[in-house]
């Protein structure tokens, strides 16, 4: 049981650590995708590169808390901008 534990922290780990950044920025925080508007895009893009699913990010666009980390905090505050209602997803 305590390797499977260590195996999912491990996981989360580098999922965290290996959030690819986009060549250009476009400055607003929580567009993580820089299309220059933070949209539920946005947030399913962060929340895929959390769990590698091999969305690339803006980390630092998407590091909403400026903590220095792109974490679930993040997702948080962004899915806060952008409401919990959107009929896209």
């Amino acid at each position: 049981m305590k390797k499977i534990f260590a195996c999912v922290i491990a996981l989360v780990l580098v999922c965290t650590l290996s959030i690819g950044v986009l060549a250009a920025s476009s400055g607003v925080l929580g567009d993580a995708n820089n299309d220059k508007k933070v949209t539920d895009d946005d947030y399913v893009a962060i929340m895929q590169s959390l769990v590698g699913y091999g969305t690339q990010v803006d980390s630092k666009n998407a590091d909403y808390n400026k903590d220095g980390t792109v974490d679930l905090l993040d997702v948080y505050e962004v899915k806060n901008k952008v409401g919990f209602y959107s009929p896209n997803y």
